[in-house]
């Protein structure tokens, strides 16, 4: 509970007798002084500043704080040594120039609740490797932290690192690892709690080689390959769909072709040509072009200049992220108004960006009058703001020239239904986050904070798309709509087709637990289909109307993915009849579904003129694919 440190009634009408004795001594012809306007200029759990402008008129000031009488000239006023989480009130008085006619102002009063110390946010742990004779735990990097103390089993010691590596572990052994951030200043935050690691190294010491991942992203994945100095080794990452379905001796033998091909076609030395398609000793990888949100396998095994394989097939499992993926702070709501972070490689386009360097910011509201904003690389925002202290984070925004502000003429698109756009250009793979400070008409104001990563390359690669419009070939366009899936290696798909009206207040992040409750699924004899060329279905439809189409796909290697596509038919060229109920079957039963008005009026059969699909939207030919079918 907040203490609460207030005035006794006594102080409080001293104050007032004090304001009055002036006024009663006062020149004839004078006049009050204005009374400060105070604001809080910062504030933190142990001390707070306020500011106020000043006052015309007046000689210093007076204030009285916590059984504290004093004055100051000044228009700032520091108070520290306080409790944290305490509301504490402050009464200051704008006194009049001796001699002057005027009188001293009436009291202005101000209400300020320290904040609290929080602790820091716990790491997050990545076993890389865990062998006796070398372990390797990696963690996310801290905000604000000035370093870590971690334990395993009698070790114990402190870090600046996010890595360690242990030499002297026994084999097939149970461990518990524990790490914590440190506070680098502790009036403002206070150590995190510790991350736990529960693991068992591996009962064979050391192999010839050891993969350890460190990172991934939407399109690349960062790892190392420990190795002696001596040996040369090849890496690579392949997907994990076409890993499971040939033995280790398929792999090899189809890396080792390959690559002695290669050496041969070099107008070199056979030896030198492999020495350049080698690695040797213990090296840092990271590989991009990968397909977002599709897990993979590092390789690496051992090979000799002379194109012998000297090792068995080492792998381990990394999965990519969705684009465009953070895992920065996103906080703030309120209901009249949004923040929408995102990257969009259309509107990019047509402004000479891609999803490399631009992402975008959509302001939407109801009776919006401010909006001040700025965007921070993630990492900047987190140290500026450890705490996450709202409080900090509006007064940054409220101080000119830290913050750009929506213009007035703008404001009207803000409140408009589509919202107001903007584009903001930036680096490649790097994390940023936006904080927007917002009012209404009313005098409320919310802070939203919202974080986006952009891409290391500007293509947008998927291995699962859907796809929604009218074909010609199909008619009435009015009356009909083809829904079309397409994907590699996909072991089902489920999907549902919804009015997009209907759909409009469901945020795009629950469209897979949508479609999980109300979708369909694809048959098993169909799924064929949407892995080579496609699937598509003829759905009944309503004329000139707007159609959501949503499909969660899963691949053999259990990734899920869920996609959606829009589209509309065209308007009726006559009086068309009604769509009734009894008109959008499936199995022979009407659906009704709450709210959701569920269109599965599907024929079930596949359309023989494909709709088209981008191949910006589907990259078919996956990581290493050609090479895996040779």
């Amino acid at each position: 509970m907040k203490k609460i440190v207030s005035f006794a009634a006594l102080l409080l009408s001293l104050v007032f007798a004090s304001s009055c004795g002036k006024e009663s001594g006062a020149v004839a012809g004078g006049k009050k002084l204005a009374a400060p306007e105070i604001k809080i200029a910062a504030l933190g759990p142990t001390s707070f500043s306020i500011k106020w402008s000043r006052v015309e008129g007046a000689a210093n000031y007076e204030y009285e704080f916590a059984d504290t009488k004093a004055s100051t000239d000044t228009t700032v006023l520091t108070l520290s040594d306080l409790q944290e989480d305490t509301e504490y009130t402050l009464v200051l008085t704008a006194v009049p120039r001796e001699g002057s006619a005027d009188t001293q102002s009436e009291p202005a009063y101000i209400n300020v609740v320290t904040s609290k110390v929080e602790p820091l946010p716990a790491p997050v742990i990545t076993l890389g490797c865990a062998y006796a004779s070398k372990t390797v735990i990696n963690w996310s990097s801290v905000g604000g932290a000035s370093g870590y103390s971690y334990t395993l089993g009698s070790q114990s010691g402190t870090t600046k690192e996010t890595r360690m590596e242990f030499t002297n572990l026994r084999p097939s052994r149970s461990y518990t690892f524990t790490v914590k951030a440190l506070s680098d200043d502790a009036t403002i935050s206070n150590d995190s709690v510790e991350s736990t690691l529960e693991f068992t190294t591996e009962g064979d010491d050391i192999p010839a080689l050891i993969i350890s991942p460190s990172g991934t992203g939407a399109d690349y994945a960062t790892f190392e390959v420990f190795a002696m100095p001596e040996m040369t080794y090849y890496q690579d990452m392949i997907p994990t769909t076409s890993l499971i379905t040939r033995t280790e001796e398929e792999i090899l033998s189809i890396y080792r072709d390959a690559i002695v091909d290669y050496a041969k076609s070099q107008n070199v030395s056979f030896q030198l040509a492999m020495a350049s398609a080698l690695k040797a000793g213990s090296r840092s990888f990271k590989i991009g072009g990968l397909v977002s949100e599709l897990s993979y396998n590092i390789i690496a095994f051992g090979m000799d200049v002379n194109g012998n394989v000297t090792t068995g097939l080492y792998t381990k499992p990394v999965k990519t992220t969705r684009t465009g993926y953070s895992d920065g702070p996103n906080f703030g709501s309120c209901s009249w108004f949004t923040q929408e972070v995102y990257l969009d490689k259309q509107y990019a386009a047509t402004l000479g960006l891609n999803l490399t360097n631009s992402f975008f910011t959509r302001w939407k509201g109801d009776n919006v009058v401010s909006i001040k904003y700025r965007a921070f690389p993630t990492e900047t925002f987190l140290k500026a703001f450890p705490t996450m202290d709202e409080n900090a984070i509006k007064e940054i925004l409220n101080t000119p020239g830290y913050s750009t502000e929506v213009g007035e003429s703008l404001m009207s698109m803000v409140n408009d239904r589509d919202g107001l756009m903007k584009v903001t250009e930036c680096s490649a793979a790097t994390s940023y986050t936006v904080a927007a400070l917002a009012k209404n008409a009313s005098g409320e104001e919310v802070l939203l904070v919202n974080s986006i990563g952009t891409k290391s390359i500007a293509e947008e690669r998927t291995w699962f798309v859907t796809s929604l419009g009218v074909n010609t070939n199909y008619p009435p366009t009015s009356e009909k709509i083809i829904a079309s899936f397409m994907g590699v290696n996909i072991l089902n798909v489920r999907y549902g087709l919804f009015k997009t009206d209907n759909i409009s207040e469901v945020p795009k992040s629950l469209y897979a637990r949508l479609v999980e409750e109300y979708g369909h699924d694809v048959t098993e004899d169909q799924i064929a289909h949407v892995n080579d060329g496609g699937l598509g279905f003829i759905c009944a439809a309503e004329p000139n109307t707007s159609y959501t189409l949503i499909a969660t796909a899963t691949n053999t290697a259990g990734d899920k993915l869920t996609k959606y596509s829009v589209g509309s038919t065209t308007a009726a060229t006559s009086a068309p009849a009604g769509v009734s109920r009894n008109s959008v079957r499936n199995d022979g039963n009407v659906i009704y579904y709450s709210i959701f008005d569920v269109i599965p009026g599907m024929e079930g059969r596949t359309v023989e003129e494909k709709m088209p699909f981008s191949e910006d939207e589907l990259w078919r030919e996956i990581h290493n694919q050609k090479l895996l079918e040779r």
